[in-house]
C-alpha cells in the first residue's frame, strides 16, 4: 500500500474507473446499480382529434430507427403514420387507440395514443 501511495504522489500511476451502460428491460438502463427510464420518442402531451388538418411530429432521441403501429381499440380504419419519421397525419387518420413502437439499435419503446 505504501508503494501505491508513493506512485500516486509521484504521478507514476493514474487510477482509472470504467463502467458501461447496458440497455435492459425495455429501456431501463442499469448504471452503477441505478435505473433510469429513457424515452426514445414522444409525442406532444395533449388531446388528439382525428380528421383535423394537423401533422403530429414526434421528438426522437436516437435517429435512424423505424416506427410500427397496431390498432388496440375495435373499429375500422387506421393511423396515417410515416414509418420512417413517425409523423402522423391527423387529417386522414381514424379515431381509436393505437400502440406505436419505435425501434432503433436493437431497443424499442411503445406508446399508446388515442385519437378522438
Amino acid at each position: 500500500m505504501r508503494n501505491l501511495v508513493l506512485f500516486l504522489m509521484l504521478g507514476l500511476f493514474t487510477p482509472s474507473i470504467s463502467f458501461s451502460v447496458v440497455p435492459k428491460n425495455d429501456l431501463i438502463i442499469n448504471r452503477f446499480h441505478k435505473s433510469v427510464q429513457i424515452d426514445l420518442f414522444s409525442y406532444p402531451a395533449e388531446t388528439f382529434q382525428s380528421r383535423t388538418r394537423r401533422i403530429l411530429t414526434p421528438t426522437i432521441l436516437i435517429e435512424g430507427g423505424v416506427f410500427s403501429y397496431r390498432r388496440v381499440s375495435t373499429g375500422r380504419g387506421g393511423l396515417a403514420i410515416n414509418l420512417r419519421d413517425g409523423r402522423i397525419d391527423l387529417a386522414i387518420s381514424d379515431s381509436g387507440t393505437y400502440e406505436i413502437t419505435y425501434s432503433v439499435n436493437g431497443i424499442s419503446q411503445t406508446l399508446a395514443i388515442t385519437l378522438s
